[in-house]
């Protein structure tokens, strides 16, 4: 049987047996245990950062009567990278910082100790303060985060109306409501961290790389970007296999603007659009009169793309005269205008790319051997969507991003639709469902409803007839992934990825090892 309470009043005392004093200081100390309980709770683990602060904002006004209130974050040097502000009326504040007192906000990270100011504009140390006196600032209270004796941030409030509304019992409870919510406040704001490091490291890489729109980081993948780096900077053809939608034209654009050829013409031709007596005229340019609406001489663009690429997308298309003249081209660098006798010379790159198999087309007669093979030189094999699941959340969110809206987060269910659906159409369909949310999506989260019917239909399939092969297939995935998540986040820091998994070092190795996993990809560039 629960005990109950053993509370004395006498004489207007009040007495437990975990407090004694006044009425006032009671209830007091019930306000400050609410605040503490009602602070604590706002922290949930899938709460948004924003929307945890938010919230304890609009409790310190309540409990304090601030009129505004603000919380500034700092990053590891000093500078504000987060600021939040919100009124009585649980509004935001539009640019809070704007309006402050910053001489109490930088005395207080000077000092790391609590200010209450009952009157701005008469104490000593603020009364000829320029915000002070612009903004007419009354009540004035600021206490610092600190957490393992670092300088976090910052709680501010102020009122413009009342003075002295900010007691020193106030400013203490504040503090230490504070201090026991900071821990959780720094993981918060240090998960944030984490990914916008990735987010500039990711930067850093494409801005070095130049990959254009060519987004993830599977294996698959990874081993392709490896590729171009490899054959960028040459002379020598490729030819790109790949389904629709897979982006050969973006493999194209990022092996040109790698290379030496990048600050000249990239020229994108499709075989199968345009005629053929109007395709040969593009690549080769015609003299006057070689045909009846040929008024003038015009260059094509193998001599205007003069030391640049073009790229030959669907090449299966292409006509058997037309595949006779681009072999031509091939080998000698040498070309005629249509109507024309006359050799002109090129120094063009050739990237040909297409979404059936051509040594198929070859075996049946269909496309001229000695063509495949100069094309050929080297093949890059694009994998389907389906083949490279771990890069489609990754991909959704570069959309959303890219569609005006990068705050969009994918609600739990709509990852697992994504990530079970097959995408025939690749990632040219995830782009366009992508485009369809955020086009429809109101809210925070895209949600299943915002993806398209044929998506919202979907639901992970499991393989009742394969279970022991389906559970070593998931566990493999997730153990893969959560090393090299490990890995991304230490910067390749082994020791440090062990430890922060709660792995043993040498557990941890040993699965690096069982998944060919190294280290050193993951540490960041000198370069």
């Amino acid at each position: 049987m629960q005990k109950k309470p053993h509370i004395k009043v006498k004489r207007g005392r009040i007495k437990t047996e975990a407090f004694e004093g006044t009425l006032e200081e009671f209830y007091a100390a019930f306000l400050h245990f609410r605040m503490l309980a009602e602070m604590a709770g706002h922290i949930k683990p899938n709460a948004s950062f924003e929307n945890v602060l938010q919230d304890i904002l609009d409790d310190l006004n309540k409990y304090t009567g601030a009129e505004r209130s603000l919380i500034l974050i700092f990053d590891r040097t000093g500078q504000v990278v987060f600021q939040k502000g919100r009124n009585l009326a649980q509004d935001d504040i539009i640019e809070p910082s704007f309006e402050v007192s910053w001489s109490v906000i930088n005395k207080v990270r000077a000092t790391r100790t609590p200010m209450c100011i009952k009157n701005a504009l008469q104490e000593d140390a603020t009364k000829a303060s320029h915000s002070v006196l612009s903004f007419k600032l009354l009540s004035v209270l600021c206490v610092p985060i600190v957490y393992n004796d670092q300088l976090i941030g910052v709680f501010y409030a102020d009122n413009r109306k009342i003075q002295g509304i900010f007691h020193e019992d106030k400013c203490q409870s504040l503090y230490e409501c504070v201090q026991f919510i900071a821990s959780h406040l720094y993981a918060l704001f240090h998960n944030i961290e984490l990914i916008r490091d990735l987010e500039r490291l990711q930067k850093q890489i494409i801005d070095r790389q130049n990959y254009g729109e060519i987004i993830g980081n599977s294996p698959k993948l990874t081993k392709i970007l490896s590729l171009i780096d490899q054959v960028a900077d040459s002379n020598v053809t490729v030819l790109i296999q790949g389904a629709s939608g897979t982006g050969k034209e973006l493999v194209a654009l990022a092996l040109h603007q790698n290379s030496g050829r990048s600050e000249q013409r990239f020229v994108s031709l499709n075989c199968g659009a345009l005629p053929e007596t109007l395709l040969e005229s593009e690549l080769f340019g015609h003299v006057k009169g070689a045909f009846t609406d040929a008024v003038q001489d015009k260059k094509g663009w193998f001599e205007t793309a003069d030391g640049g690429t073009i790229f030959f997308d669907e090449i299966s298309e292409m006509s058997p005269a037309l595949q006779v003249k681009l072999l031509r081209v091939l080998q000698s660098g040498e070309f005629s205008p249509v109507g024309s006798t006359d050799l002109k010379h090129c120094t063009v790159r050739v990237l040909a790319a297409t979404n059936v198999k051509l040594a198929r087309l070859v075996k049946k007669g269909k496309f001229r051997e000695d063509l495949f093979y100069r094309l050929n030189a080297i093949t890059i094999d694009l994998p389907s969507l389906k083949e490279r699941k771990e890069d489609i959340l990754l991909l959704a969110m570069h959309f959303l991003k890219k569609f005006g809206k990068p705050d969009l987060t994918l609600a739990n269910e709509t990852q697992q639709i994504l990530l079970s659906y097959d995408f025939p159409g690749n990632v040219r369909e995830l782009e366009n469902a992508m485009q369809r949310a955020a086009v429809l999506c109101r809210g925070d989260a895209v949600l299943p409803v915002h993806l398209p019917p044929n998506m919202q239909n979907q639901r992970p399939v499991i393989k009742f007839g394969a279970f022991a092969a389906e559970k070593r297939k998931f566990v493999r995935d997730f153990e893969i992934s959560y090393l090299r998540t490990a890995l991304q986040r230490s910067r390749g820091n082994v020791a440090q990825a062990a430890r922060s998994s709660g792995m043993d070092a040498k557990n941890f190795y040993q699965k690096m090892k069982k998944y060919n996993i190294i280290a050193s990809a993951f540490k960041p560039s000198k370069g």
